[in-house]
Order: C-alpha cells, then sequence, then structure tokens
C-alpha cells in the first residue's frame, strides 16, 4: 500500500513539472524609443526625470495592453540636439523590453 501512494505521489509530481516545463515562454525583444523636447506619445520630456520618464512609459504601454518586462534610459550625448522645437532630441533613449512585436512597432518604437 505504501508503494501504490508513492507512485501516485511520484505520477502527481511528474505531471506538475511536465505541465509547467509545457508553458510558453514568452520571449522579449528590446525595442528603442529616441526621446523629444515635448512631442512624446507619453507626454513627457526634458524637464522630466528618467524615472518619471520609465514610470509614465510603462503606464502608456500597459494601456496599450503591451506588458514590459523592463526599461531602462540611457543618456546618449550624440542624441542631443540643441534646438527648441517640439521635435528636437533631449539626449534620452528608452529601451523597453516586450513581447508584442508588432504593437509596439505601430507605436514608433524601433527594434534595439
Amino acid at each position: 500500500m505504501k508503494n501504490v501512494f508513492s507512485v501516485k505521489v511520484l505520477c502527481f509530481i511528474s505531471c506538475i513539472l511536465m505541465f509547467c516545463a509545457c508553458q510558453k515562454e514568452k520571449k522579449a525583444e528590446d525595442y528603442f524609443w529616441i526621446e523629444s523636447k515635448c512631442a512624446n506619445p507619453w507626454n513627457t520630456g526634458e524637464s522630466n526625470t528618467s524615472a518619471e520618464v520609465q514610470n509614465t512609459v510603462i503606464a502608456f504601454l500597459e494601456n496599450e495592453n503591451i506588458e514590459v518586462f523592463d526599461i531602462y534610459i540611457s543618456e546618449e550625448q550624440d542624441l542631443i540636439q540643441t534646438c527648441e522645437a517640439c521635435t528636437c532630441t533631449t539626449g534620452r533613449r528608452i529601451v523597453v523590453s516586450v513581447d508584442k512585436k508588432k504593437k509596439i512597432e505601430d507605436l514608433g518604437f524601433m527594434k534595439y
């Protein structure tokens, strides 16, 4: 009787492990956005801190039903434009890891 119970428990555990192993893993890919002074779709710009921009971008993408797995902002001197137009770039590159390739590209993000 003890062996039958052990076999049942072992089969149950094996089934759970197989189920977990078969779950489709989401493949996140990195996309980037070059921040402008005030023409970003989430309404932030050069006057916002990186933390504010990160939080706002995450909220914007989640509102578009895009899960953000990771986000970071890099400051790049060669991206700074010294003009004052809304479309001039601030030097910040916003990089997000997401799994909805088509949808994020439709929003204007580019593959990193």
